[in-house]
């Protein structure tokens, strides 16, 4: 998904750190007849990643290559340790970016307002305002009618959602990156309807805005990493991913208290 080499890290340490990291990378890509354009600077507050885009003019030929060579290591290292490997990218032109980095929601956040669809793609549902006054549980699969998805996720909260809303939570909501009417045929096959919602994200974009999303390529692409949610208020009370992101053991039904 991501192309990059030693040298994008390094010049997005440059930015990081000082003006004459810079004139040292500068010197490299002028050999290379590189454009430098939006580079990132990321400053951590209060364990959050602030992005502050920097506008720069072509990088120029200077005689600092030792130099550069010599403090490629330092920044490499700075770079990776400040912005992490799937934050950067870079085209076949060497045109330098990083993408939007997101942080992974967490306990006291509010969740994304961004629209989920049910049955079908005129019927909207936004978690934020349907937790409104409310305790729901959210949990997320992989993909619709996949192995462990169908045999054990779903039927978990199916089972055991009469029980589950006896404890207080107003509604059971099962997301997946699929279109809502996959999302719907799959509920009818489960035996979903009153006990769990079953609501689509069709290109992910709840997904990618809880920074929860992973590559699965076996499964066509971009897919939510399997996880269960509770919302009060619009705001999240817990969070369980699986570590290795399709597992089952956290997020199951019977791990909700």
């Amino acid at each position: 998904m991501y192309t990059y080499d030693p040298f994008d890290y390094a010049i997005l340490a440059c930015y990081h750190s000082d003006s004459a990291g810079v004139f040292g990378i500068g010197a490299y890509l002028g050999t290379r007849q590189s454009y430098c354009s939006s580079f990132p600077k990321k400053v951590n507050t209060h364990s959050r990643l602030v992005v502050g885009w920097i506008r720069s003019t072509r990088c120029s030929r200077s005689r600092t290559y030792v130099y550069a060579a010599k403090q490629m290591s330092r920044l490499v290292a700075r770079a990776i340790t400040s912005l992490g490997r799937s934050a950067i990218t870079c085209n076949s032109a060497r045109s330098f970016h990083a993408t939007s980095l997101n942080m992974v929601i967490a306990v006291g956040d509010k969740v994304p307002s961004v629209d989920l669809y049910e049955d079908t793609p005129a019927n909207k549902v936004n978690l934020a305002q349907l937790s409104q006054g409310k305790k729901i549980i959210v949990f997320a699969v992989p993909g619709a009618f996949t192995p462990g998805c169908s045999k054990t996720h779903l039927p978990g909260y199916v089972q055991k959602a009469d029980e589950l809303k006896a404890k207080g939570y107003s509604e059971i909501i099962c997301i997946g990156v699929n279109d809502p009417f996959v999302m719907a045929a799959w509920g009818k096959d489960q035996n979903t309807q009153g006990k769990v919602r079953m609501l689509a994200d069709p290109a992910g974009a709840f997904t990618d805005a809880v920074d929860l999303s992973v590559d699965l390529a076996v499964l066509g692409g971009k897919r939510s990493k399997r996880y269960s949610m509770i919302i009060e208020d619009g705001t999240v009370k817990e969070l369980n991913v699986e570590p290795d992101n399709t597992g089952l053991s956290c997020s199951l039904a019977d791990k909700i208290k």
